[in-house]
């Protein structure tokens, strides 16, 4: 293990330009109650008001920050307008905080490049307002580890050797500005989530799964759906280390948050080493290698849990609530 460690330190190092994501820069900032919402983004059509348990009048954006919505219930659901509600990004589902009356806003993490859904919900799976798109544009150059990571990923996600040779080769075609291995790897995903995940492999020759891959790798959709199958984000990979010690190793913030909001505790340790004797929780390991935001974002949120929305918390409220 501490090898292996070695040479990914090294791969890291050795790697300048990370790739990153971010939302298209649109043109009109808005504000309502001293709070910056961004740039509009949508529009709600009068003619969906009826439809909606939750009408959209407006969405807006702030790049690479949050997105905003103003909006307000449906007169037949006042009863539930007390409720809190999640804004889905894709596969992602993120608690939304409620800035006045009928404005709320949310974190935007990393998600897949293009177009993406984006609703409003109460569980984070059933839309409860218009169905509308965010485009995400997305300026990425792999690193040599990224791709290692994204072909360790491929092996377990489908059958055989051939099989996953296969899927590799379409990886490494991908230019990532016109073709992205992200979307390819989603296809897959998807399927390994409805069929083949009590199947198939559970960890890569490096002792690693799914779950631990998508957090090296910050892909914030996988770690959603690995959770939407019951997946725990604190289960250890063969090394004992957690998908959070990953995400905080590779400086992953987007997947280390998204894997607090699923309940990941950051006050969990690494397994003992010789050098290491006490074994190390997800924030020294991102301050031992060089990651210092995000070092210290994960010791402020050991010391003040409360300072994250669970997702687990918001949807256990909506339990009985009747939807439409």
């Amino acid at each position: 293990m501490e090898c292996y460690l070695e040479n990914r330190v090294e791969t890291r190092k050795n790697t300048k330009d990370r790739g990153f994501m971010e939302t298209e820069v649109y043109q009109r900032i808005a504000t309502t109650d001293r709070h910056e919402l961004g740039t509009e983004f949508f529009t709600g059509s009068a003619d969906s008001r009826e439809e909606c348990v939750f009408f959209v009048e407006k969405g807006f954006v702030k790049p690479s920050e949050s997105v905003s919505i103003i909006g307000y219930f449906n007169e037949k659901y006042s009863h539930v307008a007390e409720r809190d509600l999640c804004f889905v990004f894709g596969d992602v589902a993120i608690p939304g905080e409620r800035l006045s009356k009928g404005v709320y806003r949310a974190i935007l993490l990393p998600n897949l490049p293009g177009w993406i859904n984006f609703y409003v919900s109460f569980d984070g799976l059933i839309p409860i307002s218009q169905i509308m798109k965010l485009q995400l544009s997305f300026r990425n150059v792999k690193s040599v580890m990224d791709l290692e990571l994204e072909q360790s990923l491929a092996y377990l996600l489908v059958h055989g050797e051939k099989e996953g040779e296969d899927l590799c080769r379409k990886l490494q075609q991908c230019d990532n500005m016109t073709t992205h291995s992200e979307i390819i790897l989603r296809k897959y995903f998807k399927d390994w989530v409805f069929e083949g995940y009590r199947t198939r492999k559970p960890f890569d020759i490096h002792g690693q799964g799914v779950v631990h891959l998508s957090a090296c790798l910050g892909y914030t959709w996988a770690i959603a759906l690995c959770r939407m199958i019951g997946l725990g984000v604190d289960y250890r990979d063969m090394t004992g280390w957690t998908a959070l010690h990953w995400a905080a190793f590779y400086g992953r913030q987007g997947a280390a948050t998204l894997l607090l909001i699923h309940g990941a505790n950051p006050s969990l340790v690494t397994e003992p080493t010789g050098e290491n004797p006490y074994g190390r929780t997800a924030a020294s390991i991102a301050f031992e290698c060089g990651y210092y935001q995000l070092a210290n974002y994960l010791a402020d949120i050991a010391k003040n849990p409360q300072k994250i929305v669970r997702l687990s918390t918001v949807r256990a409220k909506i339990v009985g609530v009747v939807r439409p």
